[in-house]
């Protein structure tokens, strides 16, 4: 599935990518060309483009090429956000010093989230934004974030390095390149 050539505004979320419930697999989808002219949100549960899975279906091969993010609003609301290990940001759950995009007591599942694997973010250029982070978090061992890769990413006006300190992950996150 492609989406090409959009134009978005958001006032209530993420304007690009999967955003919540999947119970199945969701694979080769492509967001490219794209504008996203504002995206807010009052709370860190999306980023204005990424992954944000609830659920125990699998992604793999998400792609976000050639995108232009104008205006990214809210204190921890970024602009790159892929996580699968969050779906209670409305209860106001609190998070370990130092680490906003985690749970401090997680809640236990029934079945282990969906893995994400495969994920490229390849010419992306974030002009103004609340938050430089860029937010990769897995549920756990069961739901790893697997092979993600930024390639020409420039986050108001800082491009994105390798061991950027703007990355942050977790333990269940592995294999990230940046170039």
């Amino acid at each position: 599935m492609t989406f090409r050539n959009c134009v978005a505004y958001n006032d209530a979320g993420g304007a690009l990518g999967m955003c919540c419930e999947s119970g199945a697999e969701l694979s080769n989808v492509r967001y490219e060309d794209c504008t996203v002219l504002h995206a807010t949100h009052p709370n860190p549960s999306r980023g204005a483009i990424g992954i944000e899975l609830e659920g125990t279906g699998a992604i793999n091969g998400f792609r976000f090429e050639n995108l232009v993010i104008e205006d990214v609003t809210g204190e921890l609301h970024p602009a790159l956000k892929v996580v699968n290990n969050w779906d209670d940001w409305h209860m106001n759950l609190p998070s370990p010093p130092g680490r906003p995009y985690e749970q401090a007591n997680p809640p236990a599942r029934k079945e282990p989230r969906g893995a994400i694997r495969n994920v490229l973010f390849r010419n992306i250029t974030v002009l103004r934004c609340d938050t430089e982070d860029v937010v990769l978090m897995a549920d756990g061992p069961q739901s790893p974030i697997e092979n993600v890769t930024f390639d020409n990413v420039v986050i108001a006006g800082k491009r994105l390095e390798p061991k950027d300190p703007r990355l942050k992950t977790n333990a269940w996150v592995r294999n990230v390149v940046v170039r």
